[in-house]
This record gives C-alpha cells, sequence and structure tokens, in this order.
C-alpha cells in the first residue's frame, strides 16, 4: 500500500510542531519557522489547524482527550504574535 507521501510529509511536519511545542515552555514565531523551515504563512496556517483540533476535542467533552487541552492551547497562543492572540481566542470559542 502506498502512502500518499504530501500527506506523510504533512503529518511528519505538524508531529515535529508539537514535538517543538512541547519541548519548551514559550516559543516566538520565528524560532519555529527558524526550527522547521517554511514561510511564516505555513507556520500561521498549522498553528490555526491545530488549535482547530483542540477545539474540535474539546467540543466533545472527552476525558481522554481534553486532559491535558488547557496546557497544549497556552503554549499554541504563546507562538503568536501578541497582536493575534484576540484573534486567536476566538478560534477556540468555535
Amino acid at each position: 500500500m502506498m502512502i500518499n507521501t504530501s500527506f506523510e510529509q504533512r503529518t511528519k511536519r505538524r508531529n515535529r510542531l508539537i514535538g517543538l511545542l512541547r519541548s519548551e515552555e514559550y516559543w516566538k514565531t520565528s524560532d519555529l519557522r527558524e526550527q522547521l523551515g517554511g514561510s511564516q504563512q505555513t507556520l500561521m496556517r498549522e498553528l490555526a489547524e491545530l488549535i482547530l483540533s483542540l477545539a474540535i476535542m474539546e467540543s466533545l467533552k472527552s476525558q481522554l482527550l481534553t486532559s491535558n487541552l488547557k496546557t497544549i492551547k497556552q503554549k499554541l497562543f504563546q507562538a503568536y504574535p501578541q497582536e493575534q492572540h484576540s484573534a486567536v481566542s476566538n478560534i477556540s470559542a468555535l
């Protein structure tokens, strides 16, 4: 069975991003970009996708899925520039 390389690459990158977010208390997007490569726009899209995924998991109200949700969300929000925090907060309120 052949795996879609593009999907596989995105999955590896997303896993690397999550690993980086877990490794430090605070990240600036410029530092994440330096570690991951790619554009600011790509990184911001990936962060937004992670936040949206967390909002969906939170809406399911599963204890198993949401036990560390608050910590994960805080790290994702911190990765955004200060001036974008209110816009990002609105994503998780969906």
